[in-house]
């Protein structure tokens, strides 16, 4: 369920918008400061939290009680009305209620463009979960996932700053985004930025972003940007929570260019003692049903 592309042109941020998704500690503020530097960039001088605090749970009610209705018509004919009437679905077709939803979205995105912007580059911390409601309501918005080794992120996640942050659950924080944003991997407005690789040559990259949205960035604009991105952070120990992503997360290490790393016997031990002890939950039966396929797939 997507916009339609009539509805989404009437829009007056229609291929204006260019939404930064990404798992905390992974640069995207970084990345927001570059990229407000290039002219015709702007940014809401705060997270606007648009998804994750709003439209996410209107979109969620409307496609929950819509699926409840068709349920419903499946098992006791009927055109649906009188469940419908006690339904947020039941009051708009589809095309009506998504294009309300977007008009609603936009007026709490527009302010921030101004007079002098042109495109919108909007970060929440919380947005990485909303992919498929940003997609639904913008589908002409360009969605940029910023990726950092989840290594380094499951270590920052358990650092002080993040207190309820274990080095597990940071582990499994950032597989479960980084698979939620795989569900929208064939939309065409995605793409992913690897933190290393603008830090390694951010010039480059940064050029390719401000072409990519439509901006004319000269040397002297790139320049400002690259200064604005300032110095990455320093590359901490992974420990327990580095060795969790490298068991449960192996194919998304690999899938963003991650290579292995050298990593103590203790460490890994733990790492998979913690994993048993949250068997519980649910995280780690999806981990062992992982390793019992990838040694299905090795054997001959």
């Amino acid at each position: 369920m997507i916009l339609s592309e009539d509805r989404a042109t009437g829009s007056p941020l229609y291929g204006r918008v260019v939404f930064l998704v990404a798992t905390p500690e992974s640069g995207a503020e970084r990345l927001l400061r570059a990229l407000t530097e290039l002219p015709g960039l702007v940014a809401p001088p705060a997270p606007t939290h648009v998804f994750s605090q709003g439209l996410g749970e209107v979109l969620d009610r409307w496609i929950s009680g819509k699926e409840m209705i068709e349920r419903f018509v499946r098992r006791q004919p009927d055109d649906g009305t009188l469940m419908g009437f006690r339904m947020l679905s039941g009051l708009s077709d589809a095309e009506t209620f998504l294009s309300h939803a977007r008009a609603l979205a936009d007026a709490l995105l527009l302010p921030a463009l101004g007079s002098d912007g042109r495109v919108l580059v909007e970060h929440s911390p919380f947005h990485i979960n909303h992919v498929g409601d940003i997609v639904t309501l913008y589908p002409d918005a360009h969605i940029v996932h910023v990726v950092r080794d989840g290594r380094q992120v499951a270590a920052r996640l358990a650092s002080p700053l993040y207190q309820e942050e274990s080095p597990g659950e940071g582990a499994r924080r950032w597989i479960e985004e980084q698979r939620g944003v795989d569900e929208i991997a064939d939309h065409p407005m995605l793409s992913a930025v690897r933190i290393e690789g603008l830090d390694a040559d951010p010039a480059t990259a940064l050029s390719m972003l401000a072409q990519a949205f439509g901006v004319d960035a000269d040397d002297k604009d790139i320049a400002r940007a690259v200064q604005a991105m300032g110095d990455p952070p320093p590359v901490v120990p992974s420990g327990v929570g580095g060795a969790i992503v490298e068991i449960a997360g192996a194919d998304l290490l690999a899938k963003y260019g991650y290579g292995p790393e050298e990593r103590a016997t203790a460490v890994r031990l733990a790492a998979w003692a913690h994993l048993t002890s949250t068997a519980a939950g649910g995280f780690a039966r999806r981990v062992a049903n992982t390793a019992a396929a990838a040694v299905r797939r090795s054997t001959p």
